[in-house]
C-alpha cells in the first residue's frame, strides 16, 4: 500500500523504471475485471503541477486536476525538475518516464502481446500520423481506432458535450481497445476522461499531451543531451518563443517557489541526522500499536518516524487491519518526522479507504507535522479529518454515520425553490441525480443553490449547474449560488463561467 510511491508537491509519483511501468500496465490489462473502471496513467511534469496548484499552499488553482492526479492509478515523472527534486528531498526516483518515450514502448509491447491501441485527439492529424508511423515500425500492432474530434470541457459548451462525447465513446467501446491514448493536452485530456470514465470500456487510459506531434515529427523534440540536462523547455521556447516563453518561464519560477521550502526542509533533516549520527532503529516502531476505543473504531498509534525504512514493517503490522475497518483514528502524537515515502503512504491509505467509503481521522498532529503537510501541499487532504482529541472524533463518527457522502435537500416556496448540496458534486454523484425531476420541481420559479456544505465540484458537477441554468434562462431567470468556497469559486473561474450565475455570500440576501 503506497510503499513505492512518494509525494511530490501533493501528488503521488510511482518510483518505477520504464520496464516496470510497462509491465504494470499490461498486468492491469490482464487482471481487469468486467465491473471495474478503466485504469488511468498520468505522466507528471512541471506544467501539471503549476496548473494544479495555486501560489498559496492551502488552495488549488485547478481542484479537479489535482484530484485526478491524486487518484490516478500510475503517475510517472515526466520532467527532469521532478527527478532532481526527488533526489534533493531524499527519495530519488529511478527514472524519467515521458509520454513520448512510453507510447512507442507500449506500441512495441502491444504488438508482441496482441493488444490494441486507440488514438484520441492530437492536432493537425498528428494522431493519425503517429498511428501510421507506429504501425509501420511494429507491423503486428493493432490500431483499434483514430479520432481527432475536438471536445469541450469549458464554458457553456459543456452543455452540448454529452451528445458529441457519446459518439466518441461508442466508437472507442465498439473498437475493443485495450489502451486509450488521449492527446488533448493538459488539463483537457484529464478533465474529459474523468467526465466519461464510467462510460469508457478501454482498460487503461493515458493522457499523452503532445506525444502524437513528437512521434509524427510535426513538433521537433529536443536532442538527447538537452533532455538529460533538463533543458528541453529552453529548446521548445527557441523553436516557438511567441507561444511558449511566458508559459515556461512562469512555470519554472512557480515550480521553484513551491519546491524550495520542501527541499530546504528535507535537506535540513538529512544534514541534522548526519551530524548527530542518529540511529533510528529505536524510533521506527517503538510506539506503533493499536487499541479499540469504541465499537468499530480502532486507534492506531504511529511511530516517531514514518519513513521508507519503517514503512514495510508498519504496513505488515497494521495493513490488513486498516483495510477491513470502517473507522480508523491515527494518533500522531509521537510522530516527529514523515519523509516523502511516508507522505505517499498516508495519501494512498486515505485514498484507498475513501474508495471503500471508510472513514479516517487524525489526532495528536503537532504544529511541526502540520507545517510539513502544508509545505508539501497536502494539508487540504488532512485538515478536515484532523481533530484535537479522540472524544471529538467519536462524536463526529456518530453524527456522520447517518450522513451519506453526497446528498441533496430541497425546500419549496410559492415563488422560489432552494437546493442544498452536501458533500462532493462529482461524476459519481451526478449519475445518481434525477435531473429531469429536479428541473420539474423548480418549474418557472427562482432557484437558489446553497453550496455552503459542498466540499468539491468537478466538470460533471459544473455541467449539472449549467443544465439548471439553461432551464431557468428559458424562463427568463438566473440561478443564485450561495456559500461558495474558494475552490468552487476557482472551478467557475477555470471553466470561464463566473459571470453566468448570480453569486450571494449570505443565503438570506
Amino acid at each position: 500500500m503506497g510503499l513505492d510511491k512518494i509525494s511530490i508537491l501533493g501528488v503521488l509519483v510511482d518510483n518505477l523504471t520504464m520496464d516496470e511501468v510497462v509491465d504494470k500496465i499490461f498486468d492491469m490489462i490482464d487482471e481487469f475485471q468486467e465491473k471495474e473502471l478503466p485504469r488511468q496513467l498520468a505522466t507528471l511534469n512541471v506544467d501539471f503541477l503549476v496548473n494544479a496548484h495555486s501560489w498559496h499552499p492551502e488552495y488549488s488553482r485547478h481542484p479537479e486536476l489535482l484530484k485526478i492526479l491524486r487518484h490516478a492509478d500510475i503517475v510517472t515523472a515526466d520532467g527532469m525538475p521532478i527527478i532532481w527534486m526527488s533526489k534533493l528531498i531524499g527519495a530519488p526516483l529511478k527514472e524519467r518516464i515521458t509520454g513520448a518515450d512510453l507510447v512507442p514502448r507500449l506500441a512495441e509491447e502491444s504488438a508482441n502481446r496482441g493488444k490494441s491501441i486507440y488514438f484520441l485527439g492530437g492536432s493537425n492529424d498528428s494522431g493519425k500520423q503517429a498511428a501510421l508511423i507506429l504501425k509501420d515500425r511494429f507491423p503486428e500492432l493493432k490500431i483499434a481506432g483514430v479520432d481527432a474530434t475536438y471536445v469541450n470541457t469549458k464554458g457553456q459548451a459543456l452543455l452540448n458535450s454529452t451528445h458529441q462525447d457519446t459518439r466518441i465513446i461508442d466508437d472507442i467501446n465498439s473498437s475493443g481497445a485495450d489502451i486509450l491514448l488521449v492527446g488533448y493536452g493538459n488539463p483537457k485530456q484529464e478533465e474529459w476522461f474523468e467526465m466519461n470514465r464510467k462510460k469508457i470500456k478501454s482498460l487503461v487510459s493515458i493522457g499523452v499531451g503532445g506525444t502524437f506531434a513528437f512521434i509524427s515529427g510535426s513538433t521537433k523534440r529536443a536532442p538527447k543531451w538537452a533532455q538529460k540536462a533538463g533543458m528541453e523547455w529552453l529548446f521548445r521556447i527557441i523553436h516557438d518563443p511567441r507561444r511558449l516563453w511566458k508559459r515556461y518561464l512562469t512555470g519554472i519560477f512557480k515550480f521553484n517557489f513551491m519546491a524550495l521550502p520542501v527541499i530546504l526542509y528535507y535537506q535540513y533533516r538529512m544534514i541534522r541526522d548526519r551530524i548527530f549520527q542518529r540511529s533510528h532503529e529505536k524510533d521506527k516502531l517503538g510506539s506503533l500499536g493499536y487499541e479499540t476505543i469504541d465499537e468499530g473504531i480502532k486507534l492506531i498509534k504511529l511511530p516517531n518516524r514514518l519513513d521508507h525504512a519503517s514503512l514495510a514493517v508498519i504496513n505488515e503490522e497494521i495493513g490488513p487491519l486498516i483495510k477491513s475497518l470502517p473507522y480508523v483514528i491515527f494518533d500522531l502524537s509521537d510522530t516527529s518526522f514523515i519523509d516523502p515515502y511516508g507522505l505517499g503512504y498516508l495519501i494512498t491509505l486515505l485514498r484507498d479507504r475513501n474508495k471503500k467509503q471508510h472513514s479516517t481521522y487524525l489526532t495528536g498532529v503537532s504544529k511541526s507535522i502540520i507545517r510539513v503537510f502544508k509545505i508539501n501541499r497536502i494539508w487540504d487532504l488532512f485538515k478536515k479529518i484532523t481533530y484535537k482529541d479522540v472524544n471529538e472524533i467519536i462524536r463526529t463518527v456518530k453524527v456522520n454515520s447517518f450522513r451519506p457522502p453526497f446528498h441533496i435537500k430541497s425546500k419549496s416556496c410559492p415563488d422560489s425553490f432552494r437546493i442544498d448540496l452536501h458533500g462532493k458534486l462529482d461524476s459519481d454523484s451526478v449519475l445518481g441525480l434525477n435531473l429531469p425531476s429536479i428541473i420539474e420541481d423548480i418549474g418557472d420559479r427562482d432557484c437558489l443553490l446553497n453550496l455552503r456544505e459542498l466540499e468539491f465540484i468537478d466538470s460533471s458537477g459544473i455541467a449539472f449547474l449549467l443544465r439548471i441554468h439553461k432551464h431557468l434562462a428559458d424562463n427568463n431567470r438566473t440561478p443564485v449560488l450561495c456559500g461558495l468556497s474558494e475552490n468552487i469559486n476557482q472551478m467557475l473561474r477555470i471553466k470561464n463561467l463566473t459571470g453566468l450565475f448570480e453569486i450571494a455570500q449570505d443565503i438570506n440576501k
